[in-house]
């Protein structure tokens, strides 16, 4: 509405109020810090240099006192170039987090302000799913502010659906860390909604860990009281809104058109007796069935073949003239060969995979932050330009794994889950991993279908293979175990906690099946009364004496007047 001052607006007024401090801010740092400061990243020195908005929102932080404000930027700027803020871009991180919707910015507040969605239900408590989270947090965080660094966001933590596999401690301890100081005055307030009742208890530890001021910009909210600050309009279903808005990753500046005929399915690849085939229908959102694709990978189809040989030496067969048959022939003849040791890593021409030979299976060590029995790799690209790299299994049905197919930047590395489905985990010993990597030229791989496109087509002599092998250990602990006497402490409560909502379930189940007996015994006792109260109504019509007539009254008279006579 005309004339109605907007949050922006005021922002404004106050950095033009406040010009002074903000330059002479600016000017103490750079008299602090030399310009090429290696501690700094340059594209921040930049920022700082032209962003008075960012500059009164340190103010804000250190509480309009310059030398408080000046420790927290030298602060925020060291952890930046340490964290590598400004190199986080969206397809750094693994496409099925892409394609979740667990995090992201859309609509906004009553007042005008950007909203950060975090759908809680999907993120599952680990290591790794930790450190993704955590930079899927700074990428948004960094994105909202330098879109609009005048405008302020709101986060909304939806708990729908939520439990306590879903809450990590060091997570939310690191958030509250950027909401507070690596974001200066960015986040306005942080709604948390319909958090489970079994967390409260959680909450109240998170509590002792925040400041004063962090706590006065969270509040709980529960059902339709969402709508106090936000639209219905802005507000999924779930929260009594009519947005139809759900998060579907589209890739920038990139256009796709209709490939015109569906793709096949890769030929299945044996060693020996062993059938490696796709993970294509493992469910994963990275592999799903391909519609478009660039008509610029185009290429006609070649037929494919792969070869194997003893992995004696540790390293990855590229030659596809060495046949298993030939490795028949070589055992025939009697030749013998010293075991080798199992390797922590396979460094090939293109890729080190970490473990080198044996895939590990092992149970979670405690109940959060775990699907169940599970291994883990990692795939570092050791050359100076985009590998990509793709995992078939003997069974994919057995196994879900994320994420199974995609390309590594140069020097980067990807971390792998591999997830037991179904079966003992003995069985995993039945099982072998093959794991492909190639150099994919100039492909881009901003889309699914190219990816999927281009191992359907890779040449075979183009590709470099290594086949591992599973042993299942129950003795194994995780790697995720608390070190930190704290943590150790929240990671019981939540252990007790996990407890009580199962034992809550129970106590639901059963106080069903009781009020479900106590409804039947009552229905019986009613049957029982109606029929008793029927049966004595009736017997009591039968049984009770027929009203005098006037004739036996008269007889009567009769017989007693002549008695008196006598």
């Amino acid at each position: 509405m005309a004339g109605v001052a907007t949050p922006t607006d005021e922002t404004r007024q106050k950095i033009e109020e406040n010009k002074e401090n903000i330059e002479e801010l600016r000017r103490k740092f750079f008299e602090e810090n030399a310009q090429d400061d290696p501690e700094f990243d340059a594209r921040d020195l930049d920022w700082i240099r032209s962003s008075d908005a960012y500059m009164y929102h340190v103010l804000l932080i250190g509480k309009m006192n310059l030398d408080i404000a000046l420790e927290k930027l030298t602060r925020i700027l060291k952890w930046r170039k340490e964290y590598g803020v400004n190199d986080l871009t969206f397809d750094s991180f693994p496409e099925y987090l892409q394609q979740m919707g667990g995090l992201y910015s859309h609509a906004t507040d009553k007042n005008g302000h950007r909203i950060l969605w975090y759908r809680v239900k999907h993120y599952q408590k680990g290591p790794e799913n930790q450190m993704w989270a955590k930079k899927m947090t700074v990428y948004w965080l960094n994105k909202l502010q330098k879109e609009d660094p005048e405008n302020r966001i709101v986060v909304l933590e939806d708990m729908t659906g939520a439990g306590v596999s879903n809450m990590d401690i060091d997570l939310i301890r690191f958030k509250i860390q950027c909401f507070e100081l690596y974001f200066p005055a960015l986040v306005e307030m942080l709604y948390i909604y319909d958090m489970p009742w079994i967390l409260n208890t959680l909450w109240k530890i998170v509590e002792k860990i925040l400041s004063q001021q962090a706590r006065e910009h969270i509040k709980f909210i529960r059902g339709k009281e969402v709508q106090t600050y936000m639209d219905p309009e802005s507000l999924p279903a779930h929260m009594g809104g009519t947005d139809p808005y759900e998060w579907v990753y589209v890739p920038e500046d990139h256009e796709v058109e209709d490939a015109g005929e569906e793709m096949e399915d890769d030929d299945e690849e044996k060693i020996g007796d062993a059938s490696f085939r796709s993970l294509d229908g493992d469910g994963d959102p990275s592999l799903l069935p391909i519609v478009n694709a660039a008509r610029s990978l185009r290429q006609p189809r070649q037929p494919k073949k792969v070869h194997f040989q003893d992995d004696v030496d540790g390293k990855e067969n590229v030659d596809p003239d060495h046949s298993s048959s030939g490795r028949k022939i070589q055992r025939k003849l009697g030749s013998h060969r010293r075991k080798p040791k199992i390797m922590e890593a396979h460094a090939g021409p293109l890729v080190t995979i970490r473990p080198g030979e044996l895939l590990v299976f092992a149970p979670p060590a405690s109940i959060s932050g775990s699907e169940g029995i599970s291994a883990s790799l990692t795939i570092t690209n050791t050359t100076d330009k985009k590998v990509a790299y793709k995992m078939k299994i003997t069974t994919p049905e057995r196994y879900k794994v994320r994420p199974s197919m995609g390309p590594i930047n140069p020097g980067s590395s990807i971390h792998i889950t591999i997830t037991l489905l179904s079966g003992p985990g003995e069985y995993v010993v039945r099982d072998k991993f093959l794991i492909m990597s190639s150099d994919p030229g100039d492909a881009s791989f901003k889309t699914t279908s190219e990816i999927t496109y281009f191992w359907k087509n890779v040449q075979t002599e183009n590709v470099v293979e290594h086949r591992m092998s599973c042993i299942f250990n129950p003795l194994k602990s995780s790697k995720g175990e608390p070190s930190h006497p704290t943590d150790k402490n929240m990671q019981n409560v939540l252990d007790k906690l996990k407890s009580m909502e199962e034992q809550m379930s129970e106590l639901r189940s059963q106080n069903s099946r009781m009020i479900w007996l106590q409804s039947l015994l009552f229905f019986i006792i009613m049957l029982v009364f109606l029929y008793v109260f029927i049966f004595k109504t009736n017997e009591g019509a039968v049984l009770s004496p027929a009203p005098p007539s006037p004739c036996s009254e008269a007889t009567e008279k009769f017989l007693r007047g002549a008695r008196e006579g006598l």
